[in-house]
């Protein structure tokens, strides 16, 4: 029990930093692009991994995502996410990941869909320990990539329910390829500190114009 609180602190703190980083550009952005900095969003999603060699797991993912700028009907964003493993079958891997990349977006009523390529930092644990090659291993680190997708269902202006699903490249030394492909499948929550209507207003004349897209009528910001 004591191993699950440490690791959930872990994933909660991540969580602060990220939330943190946001203030922090927030304070760095000038007003005229703050109606954009301010459609930031965090999330916090559980996550079930196949790790694509030994086994699979389970964790905690949180992260943040910062809007850039439009182009036509699309919204390209930044993301940083961390992947921290909560439990795992004694013979199974436990992978732990950093990654941040692009992210592009378009809206449909309720509906955001989304793609993404990610890069970053990807750790392998072995419980049980792995013997390849006469060489036993207990934990390797490497560089990792993963594209993917997902999509943001909207509940209201500032909450949405999120699936996520990324296929992670993996360089690791314990393959006879010396990599692995991993799917990393997650749900959860994502939080949205304001609408993207401050400096774009909806246009109600439009047929696409939606009750929960930019502009929600009778909610204050």
């Amino acid at each position: 029990m004591f191993e699950l609180y440490r690791r959930l602190s872990v994933v909660l703190g991540l969580s602060a930093a990220l939330f943190s980083a946001h203030a922090a550009v927030a304070q760095a952005v000038p007003a005229v692009n703050r109606g954009m900095e301010e459609n930031t969003s965090i999330f916090v999603m559980g996550t079930e991994t196949q790790t694509g060699f030994m086994g699979s797991n389970r964790a905690l993912t949180a992260g943040a995502s910062l809007t850039l700028r439009p182009f036509g009907a699309y919204t390209t964003a930044v993301e940083l996410r961390a992947t921290y493993p909560l439990s795992a079958a004694s013979t199974a891997s436990k992978e732990m990941t950093v990654l941040g990349g692009p992210v592009v977006r378009r809206r449909f009523g309720r509906f955001e869909p989304y793609g993404d390529v990610l890069f970053g930092l990807g750790r392998v644990d072995y419980p049980s320990g792995y013997i390849y090659n006469t060489l036993g291993y207990v934990r390797t680190t490497g560089f990792t990539y993963s594209p993917g997708g997902g999509v943001d269902v909207y509940l209201n202006p500032r909450l949405s329910v999120k699936a996520d699903i990324q296929m992670q490249h993996w360089g690791i030394p314990v393959t006879e390829s010396g990599t692995a492909w991993a799917r990393a499948m997650s749900v959860g929550v994502s939080y949205h500190f304001s609408a993207f209507h401050r400096s774009h207003k909806a246009d109600r004349s439009d047929p696409q114009w939606h009750p929960l897209s930019q502009d929600y009528p009778g909610v204050s910001h």
